[in-house]
């Protein structure tokens, strides 16, 4: 036996983490960017280990189909399809019309609440608002429920909030008890505005959007990303809710961020927050355990918005289809964008 001083003498504190006083942060995503450059195009000796516990989770949504394969299987069909071959079966899923209608997304009085009319979501999986005094027009909002691997409607996808659906977009939060908010763009990017400012900026201010009151409470700014706490309450003040609020601000558009390690650091920020915020309403949060949806958006919820609330699968599922997965999103809305984004998962 050592003694701590003792394993410092024998050790460089760059090899010990900190809870031994070293330099080594320890938690699960500063552990895997730490790994990442010196596992770049190598097996991951604990992929068998993760499938197998995969396999034994209970309450998964997630059912293996024709032409699913293990993580190790998948990286080789890939290299053996090479990028033509990647694209051409993207193509061919992209084309495939998805079952079901558009009747809400296509009627007049909705047509305003998409912020593209080209990007409409299915009557099937859209998020339904009650109709209340303040809001009494329509149902709609373009935004759509999307399984997790263990979760059923894990996620909500939608558009970026414009200056008239503000009070929609906040009334499905309240609605749908949101505790995370994840943004995956800017409001401004390249001289064209991507997305309304539906919350405020400045700490210790609120607005009111149609029913819910928001109010700032602090932020903090990350390397990759700006995490803003905000309190939401209705008009009668009763309740009060904290939200987390999550802007990704690494990711440009018409591509994928260049480092994985950035959207690894993001998920698992997201994916803390989460749990906190679960585990802090005790009692009051009963089922599911893992929580309410999570909304993700970026600005068309086509191409940003699909990866995110997909990035997590590959860690997840023991058998997993490329295909059917993005059958999957495409079945909510046409949610990949582009080629690079199929690619752009850690």
């Amino acid at each position: 036996m050592v003694s701590m001083n003792e394993l410092l003498e024998h050790l460089p504190p760059q090899c010990l983490p900190e809870s031994l006083g070293g330099l080594l942060p320890w938690d699960p995503g500063s552990w895997n960017c730490l790994l990442l450059p010196a596992r770049a195009g190598k097996p991951d000796p604990l992929d068998d280990v993760v499938l197998v516990l995969a396999e034994g989770q209970r309450g998964s949504v997630h059912k293996p189909g024709a032409g699913s394969m293990t993580l190790s299987e998948l990286k080789e069909h890939t290299n053996s399809l090479g990028r033509r071959g990647i694209y051409e079966e993207y193509e061919m899923i992209r084309n495939e019309k998805p079952e079901g209608t558009f009747s809400a997304a296509m009627a007049v009085v909705n047509r305003d609440r998409n912020r593209y009319g080209d990007v409409p979501c299915l009557d099937q999986t859209r998020v339904k608002l009650k109709r209340v005094n303040w809001n009494d027009r329509s149902d709609y909002i373009n935004a759509s429920f999307m399984d997790g691997y263990l979760q059923k409607n894990m996620y909500i996808g939608t558009q970026g909030p414009m200056e008239n659906t503000f009070q929609d977009f906040w009334q499905m939060v309240w609605e749908q008890n949101v505790l995370v908010i994840v943004m995956t763009t800017r409001v401004e990017e390249g001289g064209h505005r991507k997305c309304g400012q539906y919350w405020p900026l400045s700490p210790e201010s609120a607005v009111l959007y149609g029913g819910v009151t928001v109010a700032n409470k602090a932020a903090e700014n990350h390397q990759h990303y700006r995490k803003t706490s905000l309190e939401i309450s209705t008009r009668q003040g009763r309740e009060r809710r904290q939200i987390s609020h999550l802007q990704f601000l690494s990711w440009p558009d018409f591509g994928v961020p260049t480092s994985a390690a950035a959207l690894i650091s993001f998920r698992d920020a997201v994916k803390k927050e989460q749990r906190r915020l679960v585990n802090d309403l005790g009692n009051q949060w009963k089922v599911p355990a893992g929580g309410p949806p999570i909304v993700v958006h970026c600005s068309a919820g086509i191409g940003r918005t699909g990866t995110g609330t997909h990035m997590g699968r590959k860690h997840k599922d023991s058998m997993w289809s490329m295909g059917k997965t993005i059958q999957n999103v495409l079945s909510f809305c046409h949610f990949i964008e582009n080629i690079d984004s199929c690619k752009s998962g850690p």
